[in-house]
């Protein structure tokens, strides 16, 4: 019997409805000797584990499960629970976690700065320190290989650690596995256990969740719950901390405006994942990405159970795309809130005086050329009558006349002019320096 026959079997031997019947059943059927036993059929999304049941023999209460095993308060006042940290003051070991962000929002990115950081005991996003060396695996099944080996060599780069040199410490896939599929779970355990993976990345959920034909609905709480669990479980149960990367609501921004707002644990999509998750890193954009520059305004927000978290504002510099794929880096910076907000400030404001000196530049230029088009033998225009020409209010126009006349390039003196009945009157008169004729050539912008 070949492997594809095993393969067509074990799709056989799979319901449509979302239960499997057990290794040791599927095993028997194999041998040909299934129909000597039955099996308890196992629910994915209930509490069941695979037993084995043979007819006429008692049997004993399945030990996989649930298992009393309270403990009273003299024992539980001095049991160590202490967990321990993975980046210090941000994730911990132990617990399950999430890691998510809007669509396209760098989550894969971070996923990969974070499992070099674990894997070589170098901080995370160059600030926040790993004591010790962990063995991980990325899981990532959007970016496609080339990407996520484009990227890792990026944040090796910037690390100054050669991505060869990391070897075993990091393990990279670019499948994922099912995990509402009791098999792929099974899988992914014998994996992680055999590989001795301490800390587990599956990127993105939305692709790994549920296989089709579960049942399963991901909106439905008492559907994800169990799910959750099951996964969680799976890797504990080998020393294995596991992160989900995913997705935030589409709607989140529509409402309030809060598109800009530091990220909260309540933007993630589906139901279940707020309270399944034990800690969490959340990314959201500061700023909206202009396309072709490479940066990256961002929020970075963390918490978890036992109290830790914080806000920082991230910034990611990926440097631009040339034709033959080079040009990219990794380049990050993380700050306070506070400060990048005053930063942002004073961002704003030093663009709105650029914005003013701008517009007044472009209203000296054109009160010029209307000077000149009004007196190209320079005999003196009147005030007023030089304003109606140039086309500016009184206030921009006063603005720009004052401009030029700080620099040298208009001379005022008082004067004379013609009213309606040949009357003169005073008059304020406006004359170009001779110096300033060569600037006159053209039109103003």
């Amino acid at each position: 019997m070949n492997m594809a026959d095993v393969e067509r079997g074990a799709r056989e031997f799979t319901k449509p409805n979302g239960k499997h019947r057990t290794t040791e059943a599927y095993s028997a059927h194999m041998r040909g000797d299934a129909d000597e036993r039955e099996y308890r059929d196992v629910d994915l999304r209930g509490a069941g584990k695979p037993r084995l049941i043979v007819p006429g023999q008692e049997q004993e209460p399945d030990r996989r499960g649930y298992h009393f095993g309270a403990m009273d308060s003299a024992k539980f006042a001095v049991a160590d629970f202490r967990p321990t940290w993975l980046v210090r003051k941000l994730l911990v070991r132990g617990q399950p976690g999430v890691i998510g962000g809007p669509t396209k929002g760098m989550k894969t990115s971070i996923v990969v700065d974070l499992a070099l950081s674990l894997a070589t005991a170098t901080p995370f996003l160059g600030t926040f320190p790993v004591s010790n060396p962990y063995r991980v695996l990325v899981a990532s099944g959007e970016s496609g290989p080339h990407t996520l080996q484009e990227t890792a060599r990026r944040v090796c780069s910037a690390k100054g650690v050669d991505l060869a040199s990391v070897g075993r410490n990091c393990f990279w896939d670019s499948t994922l596995p099912q995990l509402a599929d009791l098999c792929d779970l099974m899988e992914l355990q014998r994996g992680l256990k055999e590989n001795a993976i301490e800390v587990f990345f599956c990127d993105p959920l939305y692709l790994s969740l549920l296989s089709a034909g579960s049942g399963a609905q991901a909106s439905n709480m008492f559907d994800m719950g169990p799910i959750f669990a099951r996964v969680a479980r799976t890797c504990l149960d080998v020393g294995t901390t596991p992160f989900l990367v995913h997705h935030f609501r589409q709607t989140r921004g529509q409402k309030n405006d809060r598109e800009k707002d530091p990220p909260e644990l309540g933007d993630l999509a589906f139901a279940g994942i707020q309270e399944f998750t034990r800690q969490w890193l959340l990314l959201g954009r500061r700023e909206a990405y202009e396309a072709g520059t490479g940066l990256h305004r961002l929020w970075l927000a963390a918490g978890g159970s036992i109290g830790h978290g914080g806000l920082w504002a991230l910034d990611v510099d990926e440097g631009q795309l040339a034709e033959d794929f080079s040009g990219r880096k990794w380049d990050v910076a993380v700050t306070l809130p506070a400060e990048a907000r005053q930063a942002e400030r004073e961002t704003r404001e030093q663009a709105k005086v650029q914005r003013k000196e701008a517009e007044a530049e472009t209203d000296a230029r054109q009160v010029l050329h209307a000077h000149t088009v009004n007196d190209p033998d320079n005999q003196g225009v009147v005030y007023t009558r030089l304003r109606e020409s140039a086309g500016l209010s009184g206030a921009r126009f006063g603005t720009a006349v004052t401009r030029l006349k700080a620099k040298g390039e208009i001379i005022e003196t008082a004067g004379t002019a013609a009213v309606g009945n040949q009357a003169q009157r005073r008059a304020r008169i406006l004359w170009r320096r001779p110096s300033s004729a060569s600037i006159l050539e053209g039109t103003p912008p």
